[in-house]
């Protein structure tokens, strides 16, 4: 399967198993996913696979996002295909879709940085806490706790979060979801006052020593890829969000 499909296919696992717990599967087809996550998150549909007839699925998809009354929504396009912007649609810089294959991380863990497995509700909190404002996820500013990481995550299958501390202090936080073909990471974040220490780089370099034998695949904005290529991974697409206008 292309690089490309792994990614798009775990991303839509990915929020699947949330909304399962917390909100609603609107539909899943060949072609696309649409989920509504939680009250907290963006109604979110995405592209699977690349599309016989891109213009058909890019209408079924405009009717599926705009059908509901959600303050945000998003069309996620990992192949670069769908004409959303002749249903109304506009769309932020693409990201880099990036893969590694499993094989030796490169390079030496930074000194100074402990990555921890998130196991019980308050070191949960405390990631949570560090992702909404390390990204930052401004929506969801001022944190209050549950709203971008509920409380099932610790139970549901496939999913590990990581903490990263900083000569004591939480500093980064991110996670994993393992859909059984490949690992995604996501939402990999370092609190401004711990950014340039090598924080990013121990999250980064424990979720792939914690899954040797499995591709990881990544979104990445422009200031991330430098990172990401330095430990391995390549880009095989860029993806375009699309939110109505």
């Amino acid at each position: 399967m292309p690089g490309v499909e792994l990614h798009a296919r775990n991303a839509a696992a990915m929020w699947e198993s949330i909304a399962s717990a917390c909100g609603e599967v609107i539909a899943r087809t060949r072609d696309v996913s649409v989920t509504v996550p939680s009250p907290y998150h963006s109604l979110r549909a995405i592209l699977l696979r690349w599309p016989q007839d891109p213009e058909a699925v890019a209408r079924t998809v405009t009717g599926l996002v705009l059908a509901r009354d959600v303050p945000r929504r998003t069309v996620e396009d990992a192949f670069g295909v769908l004409p959303m912007e002749a249903y109304g649609f506009v769309a932020r810089d693409p990201m880099a879709v990036m893969v590694r294959d499993p094989g030796p991380v490169p390079g030496e863990r930074p000194e100074g940085v402990e990555v921890v497995r998130v196991t019980d509700p308050d070191q949960l909190a405390v990631t949570e806490r560090v992702i909404v404002d390390g990204f930052p996820q401004t929506h969801l500013q001022p944190w209050a706790p549950g709203r971008s990481l509920p409380l099932q995550v610790l139970d549901l299958p496939g999913w590990t979060v990581w903490l990263a501390r900083r000569d004591g202090q939480p500093a980064g936080g991110g996670y994993v979801y393992d859909d059984t073909a490949v690992g995604g990471a996501y939402w990999i974040a370092t609190l401004p006052e711990h950014r340039g220490k090598g924080v990013a780089r121990a999250l980064v370099r424990t979720m792939l020593e914690n899954m040797p034998d499995r591709p990881m695949t990544l979104t990445s904005t422009a200031a991330g890829e430098p990172l990401y290529r330095s430990l391995g991974f390549g880009e095989v697409s860029r993806s375009w969000w699309w939110n109505p206008a």
